[in-house]
């Protein structure tokens, strides 16, 4: 991707994000971003929001290293999903609750090993740090 077709799309994204941040009932939001929103930036909202929960689950599964934190990640989703609790309710334990939505939100699938590494580690391709240096800009300050 050019420089000057990833800042357009930041842009896009942005305004896109600002718009519906602007509508103020819950409802109307949710119906506003499943029915009027580009394939392309739901799916990025979707991968964010996943990379954010693997972050949670990643500060309570703390190891010596990155690698062996995202492998007790990993383990930790594969027993969730392997007992079946994703496809039920969302749970109220705290504890849970970000193991569930990381398997809504991927379909039930398993993110692998690495990509728990890279959401952990804040380098995934979704990462504001990796599109500002996609850009030519500091990685440093503040967010997009």
């Amino acid at each position: 991707m050019t420089a000057g077709a990833a800042a357009d799309s930041l842009a896009t994204a942005g305004r896109l994000a600002r718009i519906f941040a602007a509508i103020r009932n819950a409802d109307d939001r949710a119906w506003a971003l499943e029915h009027l929103a580009p394939p392309w930036w739901r799916r990025q909202q979707r991968l964010e929001e996943r990379d954010a929960a693997l972050c949670e689950l990643g500060g309570h599964c703390i190891a010596s290293s990155g690698r062996d934190t995202a492998r007790r990640v990993y383990r930790l989703l594969s027993r969730y999903r392997g007992a079946g609790r994703h496809l039920g309710p969302m749970p109220t334990d705290p504890r849970r609750t970000p193991l569930h939505r990381v398997l809504m939100l991927t379909g039930g699938r398993l993110p692998s090993v690495g990509t728990i590494r890279r959401a952990l580690s804040g380098t995934g391709p979704n990462s504001p740090a990796v599109l500002r240096h996609d850009l030519g800009e500091p990685t440093t300050g503040s967010t997009l």
